[in-house]
């Protein structure tokens, strides 16, 4: 299991942002998450990448428990995340976005890994 959530709660205050969401995520599955303006979404992705400290429920990575570490300690084995920053970068495609926020400005072809990446990126793009 790549990436696994069990009932994984935030409250802030008296609300709940996010209520015992559960999720596995196997590696090279693709998963996608949608919901409404408010719904949560976002709150659940800082809750994975350490920027918010969940409430109840464990995150586990690559079968160890992530949960409470700081951002910087996640991102080391391999999580990260982007802001919702289209605005700046509108004529981007989403993938040369992943790149330049990751630090990766090399050239798609500078490495094997990064070009199969780059390339399998361009490919779901355009199934969408």
């Amino acid at each position: 299991m790549l990436l696994e959530m069990r009932e994984l709660t935030k409250q802030f205050g008296g609300r709940t942002a996010v209520s015992q969401f559960d999720l596995s995520v196997e590696a090279g599955q693709i998963v996608g998450l949608i919901g409404p303006k408010g719904g949560g979404k976002s709150i659940l992705l800082n809750l994975v990448t350490g920027i918010v400290l969940a409430t109840t429920g464990p995150v586990i990575y690559e079968g160890k428990n992530i949960t409470g570490r700081k951002p910087h300690q996640v991102a080391a084995p391999g999580t990260g995340r982007t802001f919702q920053l289209s605005p700046l970068f509108c004529r981007r495609t989403g993938v040369v976005d992943k790149r330049h926020y990751s630090g990766n400005r090399k050239r798609p072809h500078s490495t094997g890994r990064s070009a199969s990446i780059f390339k399998k990126g361009n490919e779901l793009l355009k199934s969408v």
